[in-house]
């Protein structure tokens, strides 16, 4: 049964091998890079950067909360 395994694994990085590497390429990233596809992705992608800096500064700031918080209850107890 590896045997079968190992040469589908061969045949399919051969075939990745035989296959231009245009049919990869999108049509923003083979394009021109000032058309407005191109533009469109690069602000999605500042965007998501920016929201996702968003969500895990939030998380920061919650666990940094949830440690005063501690220390203050452990504070107050003593």
């Amino acid at each position: 049964m590896s045997i079968i395994k190992s040469a589908l694994f061969v045949l399919a990085v051969l075939a990745a091998f035989a296959i231009p590497h245009e049919v990869f390429a999108c049509a923003a990233c083979y394009g021109s890079a000032n058309s407005s596809a191109v533009q469109g992705l690069n602000m999605a992608i500042v965007g998501m950067l920016g929201f996702m800096g968003a969500v895990f500064g939030g998380m920061v700031a919650f666990v940094i909360r949830m440690k005063r918080r501690a220390q203050a209850a452990d504070n107050q107890v003593s």
